[in-house]
């Protein structure tokens, strides 16, 4: 399933060295077996096939490319703050500087459509994503006295 996937290209993107040559198939591998052993099921073969296409795809793209030059700060970077009574917590996938600039990243394997305004399109996605987008970057500015930009970075579109 899509959460399957998704999970398998967070963890070998948690760990990977953009600028290194490296074998995704091979770190999918490993991620799955890991995963396996926490969460058992014949599932995860399916997904390992499908995250190691994904990433295959992604990893020569213009996006992993520039993630190449940047300079990487934090991986899965947890972070809680109060807005309210409420807590806001959560896990940031990358922050990373590049050409001058905080960014914070969020890494999605969902399919993106080509259409401009289809349910699916990258438009309704980042849509979806945009009180999440908020709140890293509020934990960001609270953490690190810094504006910074929000980015979907699609696995499956590689677009920067």
């Amino acid at each position: 399933s899509g959460a399957e996937v998704g999970q398998l290209c967070h963890l070998v993107l948690q760990g990977w060295d953009f600028a290194a040559k490296g074998s995704p198939l091979a770190a999918c591998a490993a991620a799955r077996a890991l995963l396996e052993r926490r969460a058992p099921g014949p599932r995860w073969a399916h997904a390992e096939d499908e995250a190691g296409a994904v990433l295959t795809a992604f990893l020569p793209s213009p996006t992993a490319r520039a993630l190449a030059t940047a300079e990487i700060l934090g991986r899965e970077v947890p972070f809680a703050y109060a807005e309210g009574n409420t807590v806001v917590r959560g896990a940031v996938d990358l922050v990373y500087r590049l050409k001058g600039r905080l960014v914070v990243a969020d890494f999605k394997s969902e399919r993106v459509e080509d259409s401009v305004a289809g349910p699916k399109s990258a438009a309704k996605i980042r849509e979806k994503y945009a009180a999440q987008g908020r709140a890293y970057l509020e934990a960001v500015k609270l953490a690190w006295g810094e504006d910074a930009e929000f980015r979907l970075l699609f696995l499956r579109r590689a677009e920067l």
